[in-house]
């Protein structure tokens, strides 16, 4: 077994393939547990489920959820997206999950580097933190030192001899989000197999031909890409400049720069010399999308721009920046806390600048 959960009953596993002639009857059991939507897979790079149809499935489902259940929705990065947008007016975001991919994804824009992971959105019909046991898996060891990569601040004594308790990237399994998804979902079956639940259904969506043949409107984006020579290029030594990043941005001209990149306060009311940051959210988002947009101003056609963040702010900066901005990939790692031992993944968006049409 890849993982080990403490004081966990694995909920009982129901498969449910779902059919146009079900989704449109309204077929679909009622759940008082746990239900795991598998959103269609997405083949193509500019082709994802509609938004709208996206809308209509995850509403068949929360009207059959009962008040105390917990929905696990997986899929393709932006479709999670547009999950997370429409669930949470209903639901209580809980957590983001990275899932390591077999296979990476590749596409047919070489120039975009290929995708390591798809994910699983995690959302609560009660408010409050999740519930769930505590899962562990096995310690990864340096091939140098051969000490575990876990940092418990020198506290080697508290050590589980199983293993550390799971973060939000799961590397030590990997599947393909349009395959064999059961590794995924009976890690789900005894991390959420807490004694409150005892059933969980797959509500399986993949094979739903309505969705695999509707797309939203194609980007005029081309996925080509033109690099300038180093003879185009205006040469300059390159400059560091200390001041307000608006005021900086502000200064440059339209599609003048090759790369962007941006890690900001993430308003988690962490202690700056002089920043204050704890502000309302509509006024750190208003802030945000000032800087986002002054960015995609100042991209040169075909390059891009990587924005690091917490994964609920990424979802945030992912809508504002769609709008003029082709998305690339969805970048992570993680950070270790030793204060209670935890871990969490930061997240960057890459994206490109949309060509500049006549």
């Amino acid at each position: 077994m890849t993982h080990f959960s403490e004081d966990s009953s694995r909920l009982s596993i129901t498969h449910i393939s779902v059919t146009e002639k079900k989704y449109d009857n309204g077929q679909l059991p009622k759940i008082s547990d746990v239900a795991v939507v598998l959103l269609p897979a997405t083949k193509q790079r500019q082709r994802s489920s509609s938004v709208n149809l996206l809308k209509n499935i995850l509403d068949s489902v929360i009207e059959r959820l009962g008040p105390n259940s917990t929905l696990v929705t997986i899929g393709e990065t932006p479709d999670l997206v547009h999950a997370h947008t429409h669930l949470s007016t209903f639901m209580n975001y809980q957590l983001w999950v990275a899932i390591k991919r077999t296979t990476p994804r590749e596409f047919d824009d070489k120039t975009a580097l290929p995708e390591q992971h798809f994910g699983a959105l995690v959302h609560t019909k009660y408010s409050g933190t999740l519930n769930h046991t505590k899962t562990r898996i096995k310690y990864t060891y340096c091939p140098a030192c051969e000490k575990t990569t876990k940092d418990y601040g020198g506290k080697k004594h508290t050590y589980n001899p199983y293993g550390t308790l799971i973060s939000d990237v799961w590397r030590d399994i990997s599947a393909n989000p349009d395959e064999n998804l059961d590794v995924v979902v009976e890690r789900f079956a005894d991390l959420l197999g807490i004694d409150d639940y005892s059933k969980l259904f797959v509500l399986d969506y993949r094979k739903m031909s309505v969705l695999a043949s509707i797309a939203e409107k194609p980007s005029e984006y081309s996925g080509q890409t033109s690099f300038l020579s180093t003879s185009q290029l205006e040469l300059d030594q390159s400059k560091l400049l200390l001041g307000d990043a608006l005021e900086e941005l502000r200064k440059l001209p339209d599609n003048s720069v090759d790369f962007a990149f941006a890690d900001p306060p993430y308003n988690l009311s962490k202690k700056y010399n002089s920043y204050s940051d704890d502000l309302s959210i509509t006024e750190y988002f208003d802030w945000c999308d000032e800087w986002l947009s002054e960015l995609a101003r100042v991209l040169k056609p075909g390059r891009t721009c990587a924005i690091l963040n917490i994964p609920l702010w990424d979802i945030r900066h992912f809508l504002h920046l769609e709008k003029n901005l082709q998305f690339q990939n969805w970048l992570l790692w993680l950070s270790c806390r030793h204060s209670n031992h935890n871990t969490w993944s930061k997240n960057s968006l890459k994206l490109r600048e949309l060509p500049i049409t006549p």
